[in-house]
């Protein structure tokens, strides 16, 4: 009885760990790592660190330190498509993504969050990032 109770556990214990498994290409957003593209038509790259920092770089002299976090990770314990960049001046911008993986991030670049936060469309500008060396 006893072996037909461990039994039975280690076959839950496996079908809970293979039915948790997705093989999919989801929408994830795992940043840290260095990506490069373009944000409206000037080339950008961005490095996106584990500890939650990071560093961009914007054609036309846009260069700064970051720290980095989920939108509704202050409120919410998922995570959403919105990254913030938060400059420590009091200064914020964001990539609101429309699309998001392991490999791209396409969606849009607001130089002020405030302007996200408005509504301000006019002052949003396309992004497209791909992960370097993925």
């Amino acid at each position: 009885m006893k072996r037909l109770i461990y039994k039975l556990f280690f076959l839950s214990v496996l079908f809970i760990g293979l039915t948790a498994c997705d093989d999919q290409d989801e929408t994830e957003y795992w940043l840290p790592g260095t990506w490069a593209g373009t944000v409206g038509n000037r080339d950008a790259s961005f490095q996106f660190n584990e500890n939650r920092t990071g560093s961009f770089r914007i054609e036309g002299g846009d260069s700064g330190t970051f720290d980095w976090y989920f939108e509704d990770e202050r409120y919410w314990t998922a995570s959403s498509g919105t990254i913030i960049l938060d400059f420590r001046r009091g200064d914020k911008a964001c990539i609101t993504g429309s699309y998001a993986d392991r490999k791209s991030i396409s969606g849009w670049y607001y130089s002020f969050y405030e302007d996200y936060l408005d509504g301000y469309d006019d002052e949003a500008r396309a992004l497209v990032l791909r992960r370097v060396g993925y």
